[in-house]
């Protein structure tokens, strides 16, 4: 019915349909996730027993291991819908993709943002993926132009972290690559009890797909494994 279809790339499943292809991932905003609290309070300033809204795994995984005294609570809704209940008063902060809030123009800097240290974000965050069917050569050679090779390469050990662990994109994986460098964070987290798995690779030399595998591998030797079991 169509013939592009734009996606958020954290949102779109690693198994794509044999017939439909990512023709371009063009640009890649803040991939961090923001604390959205009326007053900017930061994580740490919360009080105990403030409840905190996500109805991701990854997040509430993250947060348990930051704060085990936060009451974390799932949400659901656009992010108008989730910070009216913010205001309402039936949470008291949310966690929310910095991407989002910078796409609908709030100023992110308002805000508490999460460093990498203390939430990775889901592997391709703050990025756009346009999807055509394979057989449409003329329009993919049309969105090359838009392409970012640099983010694609960055965004594929991402993705191909996933794909390894196995679990789609609602399994407790956060990953962060940087452009040009390949310098890879990682983790797996268990959103029960916030136990949280952690690799970083750094002056990787060789290919994505390998950097991928190695990650994914020592992921999951190192406690991963029973926590993907446990949530996939």
């Amino acid at each position: 019915e169509i013939d592009v279809a734009v996606h958020s790339l954290k949102d779109l499943p690693i198994d794509h349909l044999k017939e439909l292809k990512i023709a371009a991932i063009p640009e890649r905003k803040d991939p961090s996730d923001i604390l959205y609290h009326p007053n900017g309070l930061s994580i740490n300033d919360l009080p105990s027993g403030s409840i905190v809204g996500t109805c991701s795994l990854r997040r509430i995984g993250q947060l348990k291991n930051l704060r085990s005294d936060l009451i974390i609570k799932d949400i659901r809704g656009n992010v108008e819908t989730r910070m009216g209940k913010v205001h309402s008063g039936e949470y008291d902060a949310i966690v929310l993709a910095a991407a989002g809030l910078i796409r609908l123009k709030y100023d992110i800097t308002k805000y508490y943002k999460f460093s990498f240290d203390e939430i990775l974000p889901a592997p391709g965050q703050g990025a756009l993926a346009v999807e055509i069917r394979k057989n449409n050569e003329k329009l993919e050679y049309l969105l090359t132009k838009i392409d970012n090779i640099k983010i694609r390469e960055s965004i594929d050990v991402e993705r191909g972290i996933l794909s390894y662990i196995g679990g789609g994109c609602s399994v407790p994986v956060g990953a962060i690559t940087f452009v040009d460098s390949l310098n890879t964070m990682a983790c797996i987290v268990d959103p029960g009890n916030g136990k949280k798995t952690f690799v970083q690779e750094e002056k990787w030399s060789g290919k994505g797909n390998e950097l991928a595998k190695v990650i994914s591998t020592r992921l999951l030797s190192n406690g991963g494994n029973q926590i993907i079991r446990k949530y996939n």
